[in-house]
């Protein structure tokens, strides 16, 4: 029976569905109860003994895979995640018949997330299965993102496999202004394999109760095993009371991992993907702007984002890590003009805080960049609108000689002296220092002002209106960054733009930070 056409709200709950075990794994860390301790106390010695049992299993497999190079030997992924399967088809259908009927005929489900993964998947199946892993843990970026590397669940999970901040730190992924492990296509993965055989090695090599573990967190399912074990009933994952969502998520894997190894029987036209991995790692000396690199090798910037995705600034971060993913077929020729090219023409510049007047192109022309490098760097059209105090990022061109823009026109005007006005009151009043307000009239600064006494201002127009966006706030007792961007509603990037200070500042009670407040 082929299924009735989908819903957008049935294909986000097919696919985002992997925050749970990320939450439960947090809260198992640093729980107290007797069920949680087991894992925590496993984490560092099991990963020795997994890297043991690993290294067996793939020794088992012998010449049938276990390397790159039987993986991409093979031509097609598809036949690489068929030969590696190593539970999906034993799971009888009868058990997984909801999932199947989604699956059968679901033409556009599969063409949005192959659209996705093939550029990913190849890379992803060989990393699996040089780790002696089953090809089914390939296909859970499926389940979890839909194999989208910028994909973020409202429970704050991101990335192909997405973790939670808190349990992407317990397995090394960092965090910081320049860069997201959780996104980043290398770190993540490695991750997620470090964190799978741990949880198969837990639950003794049982893959459906592994993958269970993954969604809903491995305390979650011991807790449910010890409450069957006392009740004198089944402990394999189709008897355990577990979380509506768990009960739905590891069949959604198996049923996913028998259709797409067997399109033909279930009405689906899957497209071919090469079994070899079309982008490779090149390790840097120097931080480097993607869309420079871009740039020089002829590529779209989009496409170097969507291959280093935790880059969250568009250059690889000066603290590391030093790496950049490329099109392998681009690999020779971007590293042949990295030995000749000035080391000015791929670093990274400053960032930009927007302006008064200022638009897209011409301040792409002042920073010696293009309006579309402009725009893919900052997430923005061609027909978004700049606010005053945004702050744009820009690429690593060198410098290209323009004219120097000419400054605004001078607008004269005065100011009646009023009793009780005083020179500061005056100059506050009007956005304008006192120094000025002293130069432009001729005073001293112990000068006295009298009632009706006529001052003159020059203001310019942008300057004027740009001051009127600004306001400083002193920090408070408490405060963190994070608490007055949110107060003021902006973002942090940008308050740490606009005060000049790094991802690590501290700051303290008193100090004065610049707010730029949008029309």
């Amino acid at each position: 029976m082929k299924l009735p056409k989908l819903t957008s709200t049935a294909v986000v709950l097919f696919v985002l569905s992997g925050c749970a075990q990320q939450q439960q794994l947090s809260e198992n860390t640093s729980a107290t109860g007797p069920t949680e301790r087991p894992f925590e106390r496993k984490q560092v010695s099991s990963a020795k003994k997994t890297a043991k049992s690993t290294a067996s299993r793939a020794d088992k497999k012998g010449k049938k895979s276990g390397s790159a190079a039987n993986t991409s030997a093979q031509g097609d992924v598809w036949r690489v995640i068929k030969n590696e399967l190593a539970f999906a088809h034993d799971v009888p259908d009868r058990k997984i018949s909801e999932q199947l009927t989604w699956l059968e005929g679901n033409q556009a489900y599969f063409d949005n997330t192959l659209g996705r993964a093939n550029l990913y998947l190849p890379y992803v199946v060989d990393k699996v299965v040089s780790a002696g892993l089953p090809a089914e843990v390939a296909l859970l970026p499926f389940v979890e993102s839909a194999y989208n590397p910028f994909a973020v669940s409202p429970g704050g999970a991101a990335g192909l496999w997405q973790f939670i901040p808190s349990t992407g730190e317990l397995f090394g992924l960092e965090r910081n202004a320049w860069f997201e492990g959780r996104r980043d296509l290398v770190e993540s993965t490695d991750a997620a394999i470090r964190y799978i055989q741990i949880l198969n090695e837990q639950f003794k090599g049982d893959w459906l109760l592994t993958f269970a573990a993954y969604n809903s967190g491995p305390g979650t399912v011991q807790r449910a095993i010890e409450a069957n074990q006392r009740r004198g009933l089944g402990t394999d994952f189709w008897s355990l009371n577990l979380p509506h969502q768990t009960v739905a998520y590891v069949p959604r894997l198996v049923a996913l991992s028998k259709v797409i190894t067997d399109p033909e029987s279930y009405g689906i036209d899957r497209m071919h993907i090469p079994a070899t991995p079309s982008f490779e790692v090149v390790e840097l000396d120097t931080p480097v702007d993607l869309a420079q690199a871009a740039r020089i090798m002829g590529v779209a910037a989009e496409d170097i984002q969507k291959l280093n995705p935790g880059y969250t600034r568009s250059v690889t971060p000066p603290t590391g890590p030093s790496r950049i993913v490329l099109p392998i077929d681009k690999k020779e020729d971007f590293l042949s003009q990295l030995s000749t090219l000035p080391q000015a023409s791929l670093t990274p510049r400053q960032e930009y805080v927007v302006k008064q007047g200022d638009t897209l192109g011409a301040i792409a022309r002042r920073q010696g960049a293009t309006v579309q490098e402009l725009t893919v760097l900052n997430g923005l059209s061609t027909s978004s609108v700049l606010r005053i105090g945004q702050v744009l990022r820009l690429p690593g061109a060198a410098p290209v000689a323009v004219a120097a823009p000419k400054p605004p026109a001078a607008i004269a005007s005065s100011y009646k002296v009023k009793e009780g006005d005083s020179l500061w009151s005056i100059a506050h009043a009007h956005h304008i220092s006192t120094r000025d307000l002293l130069a432009w009239n001729g005073l001293a600064p112990n000068s006295v002002i009298r009632p009706g006494q006529i001052l003159k201002f020059e203001t310019h127009a942008s300057a004027a209106s740009e001051k009127e966006n600004i306001s400083n706030y002193e920090v408070k007792r408490g405060d963190s960054l994070y608490n007055i961007a949110r107060q003021f509603r902006v973002p942090v990037k940008d308050l740490l733009a606009w005060n000049e200070l790094n991802s690590r500042a501290t700051i303290r009670p008193g100090q004065q930070l610049k707010i730029y407040r949008s029309n």
